[in-house]
């Protein structure tokens, strides 16, 4: 699996800059992320706490987590510098918050149309075709926050 490796991304501002050897993972397989960050056509969307979103990668070809009030898998194939997420399946429960159902909503989306993923550090980005990094994970687990 090919992951991208870039130097100095800005916390807020989600760009990059020139290559570098990161901390966290190169390999994916059995990594755990956490939703900190969601970009919203452009504005930065604050991610609700509560009900955490969550990415974890099972293998190489497969990922499942919790969208904050849903649980959800899929696959995904990586074809040099291009990801392809195949179709997200997801439970439909219902959040007692709207705010939570219509983050975990906007999650799916951007979720889908992801094109691109890069690691730095214990950063995960996942990019629409345009390039601009719409989600942006902090490593769990061993990788990260317990």
């Amino acid at each position: 699996m090919k992951v991208i490796l870039l130097a100095l991304i800005s916390l807020l501002g989600m760009t990059g800059a020139a290559a570098q050897e990161a901390d966290g993972p190169t390999d994916l397989a059995g990594s755990q992320w956490q939703l900190v960050l969601m970009r919203n056509g452009g504005v930065v969307t604050p991610v609700i706490l509560e009900g955490e979103v969550t990415l974890d990668f099972t293998n190489g070809t497969e990922f499942g987590g919790s969208g904050g009030c849903n649980s959800y898998g899929g696959t995904l194939g990586i074809d040099g510098e291009n990801v392809i997420i195949g179709p997200i399946v997801s439970t439909r429960m219902a959040c007692a918050d709207s705010a939570r159902m219509t983050q975990g909503s906007m999650y799916f989306e951007r979720l889908q149309a992801t094109a691109r993923l890069e690691v730095v550090g214990r950063y995960l980005f996942l990019m629409a075709v345009n390039g601009r990094s719409e989600l942006r994970f902090v490593a769990r687990g061993a990788y990260g926050l317990t």
